[in-house]
């Protein structure tokens, strides 16, 4: 049963990826639809593959928003407003992962 905090309906976003993200996806831009943040991800990692995901999600299935850099229309996604986090269509989702270096 739906309840109607719920969105109803799949929401066209644009989505940008950026570094190792970029690099797999052979794009660095694309449109997916999905009523979250979570599940515009978990369409991202069907679409580009495995690698994708590994580099995505960790070995439980989640992604740590402490490393990660995700964008919702320029305002960052936090643990605490995270991943259920519903869309609309035209939002903007922008993925930065983690950036090792020294």
């Amino acid at each position: 049963m739906q309840t109607s905090a719920e969105p109803t309906k799949l929401a066209r976003v644009t989505v940008r990826l950026f570094t190792a993200l970029r690099a797999i996806a052979g794009e660095d831009e694309t449109q997916v639809e999905a009523r979250d943040v979570g599940g515009a991800l978990t369409t991202l990692a069907d679409k580009y593959g495995s690698e994708f995901k590994e580099s995505l999600f960790d070995s439980q299935g989640k992604i740590d928003l402490r490393f990660y850099r995700i964008f919702l229309n320029k305002e960052v996604l936090t643990p605490q407003r995270g991943l259920e986090t519903p869309l609309h269509d035209g939002d903007l989702l922008q993925i930065f992962p983690p950036v090792v270096g020294g």
